[in-house]
């Protein structure tokens, strides 16, 4: 099993933090880097290799006018997963390259083992 680099974008920084925490016991995980800005994880992706972008969609500062931008942005490099997180209600929603689920974190840490 490989280890993989992962880049956290979201512009709360305790949600950013709480992920964190719970990536940080996944064994495949070797890095887990946090931003609050797509334009700080653009910054951060050409200093150091990463493997997965997760994205939080709902974030006020990225906005949904901004979603289809980024996500575009994120899936023109090549070899860069990008998983999109959504918290609508009680429902935590993944995007992996086209495909958009009501989840779980188990379905999470399931994304980031693919």
């Amino acid at each position: 099993m490989s280890e993989h680099d992962v880049l956290i974008v979201s512009s709360n920084g305790l949600f950013r933090e709480a992920l964190k925490h719970i990536l940080a016991d996944m064994p495949n995980l070797a890095h887990i880097s946090q931003v609050s800005s797509l334009q700080e994880a653009e910054e951060l992706m050409q200093m150091r290799q990463t493997d997965i972008v997760i994205y939080v969609l709902n974030d006020e500062a990225n906005g949904k006018s901004n979603y289809a931008k980024a996500i575009s942005s994120l899936l023109s490099r090549p070899g860069l997963r990008v998983i999109v997180v959504s918290m609508k209600s009680d429902e935590l929603c993944i995007y992996r390259q086209e495909l958009i689920e009501e989840a779980s974190v188990e379905d999470l840490a399931a994304a980031l083992a693919d």
